[in-house]
């Protein structure tokens, strides 16, 4: 009987132990976008293996009613998120473009899980998505280590009013859409045209 308790609770503490392993280098997307805006939001994250690199895919879908206008009159769709650092010695990201051009780095949110702020401003007319590369480091120092690299990339799916059949919608960006009332993406990959 003892022999038998013994087993068990080494099988729970290893056990234990494999799922706080497994969670090392995951990576969590928290949509911060106002919720009465209309904008929807899904990710996608492919976490790697060995070489520390993740895709991350966040997609927002929204209708012409979630345009916002400025001072001077230039209309824009505003997204904000929280980014879940890999790990806890991940204390500081770098930003950069897609051809390497370093364009600054997430605010540190303070959480008791160490979250960063990401956010973007759509113009209308421009541009509907947005493709970063992010390296997680140790430290912001000259002494700094890249610990994780992430390929980042946010999509804006503008959508119609107009119904349409939900089986038509596949894919986009990754993300999987089960919403009929989508019925028009105007998105970079142009999946659907009406």
């Amino acid at each position: 009987m003892k022999r038998s308790l013994a087993l068990a609770l080494a099988l729970i503490m290893v056990m234990g132990c494999m799922s706080f392993a497994a969670a090392e280098g995951d990576r969590t997307v928290i949509d911060m976008t106002s919720s009465s805006s209309g904008i929807r939001s899904t990710y996608k994250i492919e976490n790697a293996g060995a070489d520390n690199r993740a895709s991350v895919q966040l997609t927002y879908f929204a209708d012409d009613s979630a345009w916002q206008t400025d001072y001077s009159g230039n209309q824009y769709i505003s997204v904000q998120a929280k980014l879940a650092a890999p790990s806890n010695q991940a204390n500081y990201v770098q930003l950069l473009r897609s051809n390497g051009d370093k364009i600054g780095n997430l605010v540190y949110l303070g959480d008791s899980i160490s979250y960063y702020g990401y956010s973007y401003q759509f113009d209308k007319g421009r541009e509907t998505f947005q493709n970063l590369k992010l390296e997680w480091y140790d430290t912001n120092d000259e002494h700094k280590t890249l610990l994780y690299t992430d390929d980042f990339t946010c999509t804006l799916v503008l959508t119609s009013a107009k119904h349409a059949d939900a089986s038509r919608i596949k894919t986009v960006s990754g993300a999987k859409v089960s919403d009929g009332s989508v019925a028009k993406i105007s998105s970079l990959l142009g999946f659907l045209s009406t």
